[in-house]
């Protein structure tokens, strides 16, 4: 927590689409390093108070009862769209799934000679570094 006072409110599980072993040894670390977890629980409501904190109401998922807690920043973590509406890519005949992304084995889609890497991929890992080397490879090819 580098010295903050930092919590962090998990819907149900930490890092999802990671390896959970690896995930439940880094919330581990993160523990015993000061980071503070409400698991189970979801953010219903922010308000900003009069000494300019947020009061954020969560609710815990198990019980249905809701808590509010005062903190001087909240960042969330809502997850990732693929913004792939205003590419026109049915112009090119390229066919996206339900949520947007792009179904294609080994990156290429179902139009020879475009290709998608990244996020955009349906059923892929969400991941910086695992976009960038398929960018890296697919460059190879």
């Amino acid at each position: 927590a580098l010295g903050l006072d930092v919590t962090v409110v998990i819907r149900s599980i930490a890092l999802r689409g990671f390896d959970q072993q690896v995930a439940d040894a880094i919330v581990e670390y993160m523990e015993r390093h000061g980071t503070q977890f409400i698991r189970g629980a979801i953010p219903t409501k922010f308000e900003k108070t009069a000494d300019g904190k947020v009061k954020a109401t969560l609710k815990n998922l198990d019980m249905g009862f809701e808590t509010d807690n005062d903190y001087d920043t909240v960042m969330l973590a809502v997850g990732r769209r693929a913004l792939t509406d205003d590419l026109g890519l049915e112009t090119c005949g390229v066919e996206t799934v339900k949520n947007g992304k792009i179904d294609a084995q080994f990156e290429q889609t179902n139009v020879p000679h475009i290709y998608a890497i990244g996020d955009v991929l349906e059923a892929r890992q969400e991941l910086t570094p695992v976009a960038i080397n398929a960018g890296v490879l697919l460059a190879k090819r």
